[in-house]
């Protein structure tokens, strides 16, 4: 085998364990990303609060969020309704229960 031919095959075989390595990389990087409902989506669009759309969608009732966040059901509600803005503590609290990003409970319309 000629040098250029040696060096070619070479080459190649580096560019196939580099496509290797940014295929295994971006498995890495979306594996613990979760595929939504479209329905999710249209809700949370449509100005549903987030927290009730993620509390919904992960089986929660408003008692077991409240139990997990030490948060009083009342208070959630109110969040829940749109007559409370969270403040950051409580958010990154409910957002932790929730097993989400804090940037996921900011409603649509502010986002």
């Amino acid at each position: 085998m000629s040098t250029s031919n040696s060096l070619a095959h070479e080459l190649e075989e580096m560019e196939d364990q580099r496509d290797a390595l940014d295929a295994m990389l971006a498995h890495i990087l979306t594996a613990n990303e979760e595929n939504l409902p479209w329905s999710m989506f249209k809700r949370l669009s449509a100005g549903a609060n987030p927290v009730r759309v993620w509390r919904e969608y992960r089986g929660l009732s408003r008692l077991e969020l409240s139990r997990a966040t030490a948060i009083s059901e009342s208070d959630l509600a109110a969040i829940e309704d749109g007559l409370v803005e969270p403040s950051l503590r409580v958010t990154a609290v409910i957002a932790k229960a929730l097993r989400i990003d804090m940037e996921h409970l900011v409603p649509c319309e502010q986002a």
